[in-house]
């Protein structure tokens, strides 16, 4: 156990490369357990994030399947379910989707029957994020909605920013690039203030969107300073990833732009950038970027003008700020439907117009 737990910790710092010897060295104990059921959370980690050369796969997938079969037999719900997340993950190394799938939306449904929420989010993370991989981002969409509202509820910062990363990630795939760059902000925020490794992974993703929106010389600079922080404790395929972005953008732009913006972003200060990513694309900068919304004058006619509530005036914000009515509902963790209904409501009331300052569209 505390072998596991030392190589889970050392993950969640990012020094994955000194996590790998606790997990082998666990994984022969693990063997000799009688029941494994308890262990299923960390060793999980180590099938998904480890190098897939350090163990058979059919040794491992040995291992999860009599796991699964004991968890069943003694009718552990919560072994069960993180058997069959571990099996899913399995499934999609492999590449088999489909037989992945199938494990997940199992393993959600054992979380959810013992009550573990926080399990639930794992299944859900990645069945949102293969949906992605695949090319899917509108049926990922609502997977992230319901992950980042539980831990939102439960309290899970990671979790939080894992969620509003691959929201940003969708947004810019769809093309609703304000939503993808807020989504993008308030992960990195999160990361940022905690002192996550995923900061750099946050700062990709927004280059990525930057990139997408025509704004490539921002791209670059943010690639570059993420190649800057990259060390040799970093995974090979990390660099490599990044290092492959670079060579894109340069295809993309002329050779003096590109390097000129290569050596700003190489020579920029990481926290520095990060504070001004977070005053461009916050809620509080997109507040002070819109006219306010003012309450309608009382009107000498009794009855003539319904002011609008906190709530419709929240959402006639977000719409002058220029999101989409599914980016409103991302953020505010309801469904397009009802941000529809705010807005009927709002053109529906006998206001005074020429007090508001509302978008055109």
């Amino acid at each position: 156990n505390l072998l596991l737990v030392t190589g889970w910790f050392l993950m969640g710092v990012g020094r994955q490369h000194e996590a790998d010897p606790f997990y082998l060295q666990a994984f022969p104990k693990l063997q000799k357990l009688e029941s494994r059921s308890w262990i299923t959370f960390p060793i999980c980690a180590f099938s998904f994030h480890t190098d897939r050369n350090l163990l058979e796969w059919n040794m491992l997938w040995d291992f999860y399947n009599r796991g699964l079969l004991e968890a069943k037999a003694q009718r552990d719900d919560w072994g069960t379910a993180w058997f069959y997340y571990t099996l899913g993950i399995l499934s999609t190394a492999k590449e088999e989707h489909a037989a992945s799938d199938d494990y997940m939306q199992l393993s959600l449904e054992h979380f959810r029957k013992c009550g573990d929420r926080w399990g639930s989010v794992w299944a859900l993370h990645h069945m949102g994020s293969m949906a992605v991989e695949l090319g899917r981002p509108e049926e990922a969409l609502p997977v992230f909605e319901e992950s980042l509202k539980i831990c939102q509820e439960i309290g899970d910062q990671g979790g939080i920013a894992f969620s509003l990363h691959f929201l940003g990630d969708i947004f810019s795939r769809l093309k609703e690039y304000e939503g993808s760059w807020y989504y993008l902000a308030q992960a990195l925020r999160i990361s940022w203030e905690m002192g996550s490794f995923m900061v750099l992974w946050h700062l990709i993703e927004l280059a990525r969107s930057l990139k997408d929106a025509g704004q490539k010389e921002r791209a670059v600079e943010l690639v570059a300073l993420v190649r800057e922080k990259l060390d040799a404790g970093s995974y090979e395929e990390d660099v490599k990833y990044v290092e492959n972005q670079l060579a894109d953008l340069e295809s993309e732009l002329p050779e003096d732009v590109f390097h000129r913006a290569r050596q700003r972003g190489a020579a920029s200060n990481l926290n520095e950038t990060i504070q001004a990513l977070l005053e461009e694309f916050s809620p509080a900068a997109a507040r002070d970027a819109v006219t306010p919304v003012a309450q309608p004058r009382a009107s000498t006619q009794p009855g003539l003008v319904e002011p609008l509530s906190e709530r419709e005036l929240e959402v006639l914000r977000l719409v002058a700020a220029g999101l989409s009515n599914r980016a409103i509902a991302s953020r505010l963790v309801v469904t397009v439907g009802t941000i529809k209904k705010h807005l009927n409501n709002v053109f529906g009331k006998p206001v005074s117009y020429t007090h508001l300052t509302l978008p055109t569209k």
